[in-house]
């Protein structure tokens, strides 16, 4: 899980370039959202290594990609389930009966219901050139199919949730929601994008409705970082 988590995040040498289009990192990194700034230094964000957690996480939550909660578990469940016909099975003693395990799989999959590609393929489709967007676009998609296929084997559901009706039922009425705020968001970084560099700053009348669409979704999610 960990090897597949840093391929990407951390051995891609273009996934700052995609981290930084698909996800308003750069004006959360403006909000007072904690009591400390985004980048660790204080000073401008130009990399993983200067960036907070709070403030890593909140910007996948807000693209609906939700990456930290889920990605690399997937191949991690399959890499050790297709090793052995029997270590499937023993997956499965291991969620019923080992509470640490079965904490982790559960936070996975309510990780993995919160995210909706459909609206992260908004976010992806800004970043540019589109090849890259697409690139990673694609990657977090197929790890997303792995994990979610190898939670239900393990938890022997039907349905992601299935045994938290409540906590699934409030999960998914969310999307409708916060969709549309979502796709206002797309927007909004697309028109800052084309202001004159002089015109980017917090005085600028665009920047107010930018950071409201940020406070917007974290409420409708429930959930910063």
């Amino acid at each position: 899980s960990r090897k597949v988590y840093r391929a990407m995040v951390h051995d891609d040498p273009e996934f700052w370039e995609f981290y930084a289009q698909a996800t308003p990192i750069d004006h959360i990194s403006q909000l007072p959202i904690t009591s400390r700034p985004a980048a660790r230094g204080g000073g401008a964000l130009n990399g993983m290594e200067e960036l907070r957690a709070i403030p890593w996480v909140f910007a996948w939550v807000q693209s609906r990609y939700v990456v930290p909660g889920w990605y690399g578990l997937g191949s991690a469940l399959e890499h050790y389930a297709s090793d052995d016909p029997e270590h499937l099975e023993e997956l499965c003693q291991m969620y019923k009966q080992w509470p640490f395990f079965r904490t982790i799989v559960d936070n996975a999959q309510l990780e993995i219901v919160r995210t909706h590609l459909p609206t992260a393929a908004y976010y992806a489709g800004r970043v540019k050139p589109e090849s890259l967007g697409r690139r990673f676009h694609e990657t977090i998609v197929h790890e997303h199919e792995r994990t979610r296929k190898w939670l239900l084997e393990v938890t022997g559901q039907t349905r992601l949730l299935d045994t938290s009706p409540v906590v699934q039922s409030t999960v998914r009425m969310r999307n409708p929601a916060v969709f549309p705020i979502n796709r206002l968001q797309v927007m909004l970084m697309e028109m800052w994008d084309r202001l004159p560099p002089d015109e980017q700053n917090r005085s600028n009348a665009w920047n107010e409705p930018l950071l409201l669409s940020i406070t917007s979704v974290a409420a409708g999610m429930q959930s910063t970082g």
